[in-house]
C-alpha cells in the first residue's frame, strides 16, 4: 500500500494547467500518480465559494494547515493528522488506521481511543466536518465506551433472581417451569414475537403480541389456560 504524501507545489501547479486544458482528473489521477479522489478534495477544498482554483493559494493554505495542525487536531503531529483524515474519508475504520499507521510510517503510531475522540469533538471547525459520517455506523454522538445501560425502571418490584432458582429447575429435573421473552424486530413495529419454552421438553408457544406490558400478561393467560385446564 502507498504511503498518502500531501500535493506539492509543482504537483498542484501541473493539475492546474491540465484543468486548464480539459483533462478529466482520471487522467490527470494517472499523470501525476495520484488517486482520483484526493484530486477532487484538493480542488474542493481550495476552490471555495466561487474562487477559482490557484496553485500558490492551495499551497499557502495547506502550509496553514500544517502549522494550527496542533491546535485543530490532537493527533500528535501532522504526518499523523493527514493520515487519520485522509483514511477516515477512504472508508478506513479507527481500527484499521490505528493498527496500518506504524506499518506505513515506523516512526509514528495513534491510539484508536484518539481518533475516536477526534471524531467527536464538539469544537466546532471538527464538528463541521461530520467526520462520523465515514463511520460505518454514522452515528452522529457517540455511544458509550461500555455499550448501552441496562434500563431498570421496568424491573418488577421484590422480583426474585433466576439465579435463586432451586436447582431441580435449574437442572431440567422436573416438568412445568417456563421461561418467557419478547423477540423484538424493528423498533418503529407495534407488535413483538412473545415466546415461551417449557425447560425439560422444550415445548415452545409462540404468539404475537402488543408492546405493552399488558399485552403480554393477557397473551400468556391465553396461552397456558388450556395447559392449566388438563
Amino acid at each position: 500500500m502507498k504511503k498518502y504524501i500531501q500535493l506539492s507545489l509543482e504537483e498542484r501547479e501541473e493539475l492546474y494547467a491540465l484543468r486548464k486544458a480539459g483533462w478529466s482528473l482520471g487522467r490527470i489521477g494517472k499523470q501525476l500518480k495520484r488517486n482520483k479522489g484526493s484530486l477532487s478534495r484538493e480542488l474542493h477544498r481550495n476552490a471555495k465559494y466561487g474562487q477559482a482554483y490557484l496553485p500558490c493559494r492551495a499551497q499557502a493554505k495547506a502550509d496553514r494547515r500544517k502549522l494550527k495542525q496542533r491546535r485543530k487536531a490532537p493527533l500528535k503531529n501532522s504526518t499523523v493528522y493527514l493520515y487519520v483524515r485522509e483514511h477516515l474519508r477512504m472508508g478506513w475504520s479507527p481500527e484499521t488506521i490505528a493498527g496500518r499507521l506504524p506499518l506505513d510510517y515506523p516512526k509514528e503510531s495513534v491510539c484508536t481511543e484518539t481518533i475516536y475522540q477526534y471524531i467527536y469533538q464538539k469544537d466546532w471547525y471538527v464538528k463541521r466536518e461530520k467526520l462520523w459520517r465515514y463511520l460505518i455506523l454514522r452515528r452522529k454522538k457517540r455511544m458509550e465506551k461500555l455499550g448501552r445501560r441496562v434500563q431498570r425502571q421496568g424491573r418488577i418490584p421484590e422480583a426474585v433472581s433466576i439465579d435463586f432458582r432451586p436447582e431441580y429447575i435449574a437442572n431440567r429435573g422436573s416438568i412445568g417451569h417456563w421461561e418467557t421473552d419478547n423477540v423484538i424486530g424493528k423498533q418503529t413495529d407495534d407488535t413483538v414475537l412473545s415466546v415461551s419454552v417449557e425447560r425439560k421438553t422444550r415445548l415452545t408457544i409462540m404468539s404475537l403480541v402488543g408492546r405493552s406490558a399488558n399485552a403480554k400478561t393477557k397473551a400468556l393467560f391465553t396461552r397456558f389456560s388450556p395447559l392449566l385446564k388438563s
